[in-house]
């Protein structure tokens, strides 16, 4: 069951807005907004959310089972203090994000200063 929904075309570039707008957000362009009403589907409707959001991806995946994936073990630099490295399962990976949390005054700083001095030893 398709729902109509109003939305506002800048008519210089195509940006669209859910309010109306003196100025274009896409463009910067004054006054090139006008008002659509365009048709929505319900996204159990779409093949997708982003479809439904009117959205389309540039890029495409096949879906892989997780039975049929090849795991590539990645290359990790040990940290050298020991029991940080059984934490990180053997080092830290490249480009890899680490969140240590903890209540204040317990010592983040200490240890990732350590780490940091630890790795810096090894070049």
């Amino acid at each position: 069951m398709a729902r109509l929904k109003t939305i506002f075309r800048c008519q210089a570039c195509g940006h669209s807005a859910s309010k109306p707008m003196g100025q274009c957000l896409g463009c910067s362009e004054w006054n090139t907004m006008a008002e659509e009403v365009v048709e929505t589907r319900p996204i159990g409707l779409a093949d997708s959310a982003a479809e439904a959001r009117g959205q389309r991806t540039s890029f495409s995946s096949a879906v892989t089972a997780l039975k049929d994936a090849n795991e590539t073990p990645e290359k990790r630099t040990p940290v050298g203090i020991a029991e940080l490295d059984r934490l990180f399962g053997g080092g830290v990976v490249p480009g890899q994000v680490i969140l240590l949390a903890g209540p204040p005054g317990i010592g983040k700083s200490t240890l990732m200063l350590q780490a940091a001095a630890k790795l810096a030893e090894k070049g």
